[in-house]
């Protein structure tokens, strides 16, 4: 994933069509301490997919991370929606109380606190 040491935090991006499977997968990435906060909003969407262009309306989750947790979220995220697309950004954040805050609000040992 890169430059962990440079860009420490990431923005994922969930989407799906489900938005209850949503729910359960933001509020179990919070309350497991793998994520700091999630945002869960309706979209819609545009783009071809086998050849047909596509117009959907969708669920997007969005979460707020250290960049070290990605993968553990992502084989979280494929459990939960196995058709779920999943795509993260760097954030180049200066120290501030907002990184103290998320720092703050991931567990040091996730999977002690998400039974995993």
């Amino acid at each position: 994933m890169g430059n962990i040491q440079k860009f420490p935090y990431i923005l994922i991006k969930i989407t799906a069509s489900d938005k209850r499977k949503m729910q359960r997968l933001g509020r179990k990435l919070v309350e497991s301490r793998i994520v700091a906060s999630s945002h869960i909003v309706q979209i819609e969407s545009f783009f071809i997919w086998d050849e047909k262009y596509q117009n959907p309306y969708e669920w997007e989750l969005e979460a707020i991370t250290r960049s070290d947790l990605y993968n553990d979220i992502q084989k979280i995220a494929r459990e939960e929606l196995p058709d779920a697309r999943m795509m993260a950004f760097y954030i180049p954040v200066m120290k501030s109380s907002f990184t103290d805050w998320i720092d703050s609000s991931l567990a040091v040992n996730y999977k002690d606190n998400a039974g995993l």
